[in-house]
């Protein structure tokens, strides 16, 4: 009885190793995704970022423009 039970212990042991090594796995393998992922939302919004930036600065101008023709008329 005493051998069935080391024999079961083993393959528990073997079993939960399993587990913690394939979960192990996927978490690295979702963190590397994350990171990917925040990587692209930080490029986008840098580039909708420069994009307004830019449409600030064309109203800001058009605004000065309109300004400007109205001394002028």
């Amino acid at each position: 009885m005493a051998k069935i039970n080391k024999a079961q212990s083993l393959k528990y042991k073997s079993m939960r190793d399993r587990y913690r090594s394939e979960r192990a796995s996927l978490v690295t393998e979702h963190n590397a995704r994350m990171a990917v992922l925040m990587e692209m939302i930080d490029e986008e919004c840098a580039s909708h970022q420069r994009k307004l930036s830019y449409l600030e600065r064309e109203f800001e101008y058009n605004v000065q423009s309109i300004g400007d023709e109205s001394e002028v008329a």
